[in-house]
């Protein structure tokens, strides 16, 4: 947990964001634990990572989209991925780019 809790700290200040409890890691250990693509073995590096990726995603959507979402979002992408990370990062980048591309797009 002390790794969790250590790189949770290193992704909310490189992505420039305050959280202060660790609602969003709980649910996010709860909705994909029980997935079978997650391996027991990678687990504390696949929170890491995905914790990651759920602060990109609140970035990058300018906080527009709900915690839960931004949760099912990435809960989606790592079913359709079949638990790749790489693959589900791919994703992430591909779904802000698509989001502030729109976001723009409605604004002109």
């Amino acid at each position: 947990m002390e790794e969790v809790i250590k790189s949770r700290g290193y992704s909310l200040k490189t992505y420039g964001r305050i959280d202060l409890n660790m609602d969003i890691t709980k649910k996010l250990i709860k909705k994909l634990y029980t997935s079978p693509y997650t391996q027991k073995d990678d687990y504390v590096e696949l929170i890491n990572d995905l914790q990651d990726i759920f602060y990109y995603l609140k970035n990058e959507t300018l906080d527009e989209i709900s915690d839960n979402e931004i949760i099912d979002i990435i809960s989606e992408f790592y079913e359709k991925s079949s638990g790749r990370i790489d693959h589900v990062q791919n994703l992430a980048e591909k779904f802000g780019e698509d989001y502030r591309w729109n976001r723009e797009s409605r604004n002109e």
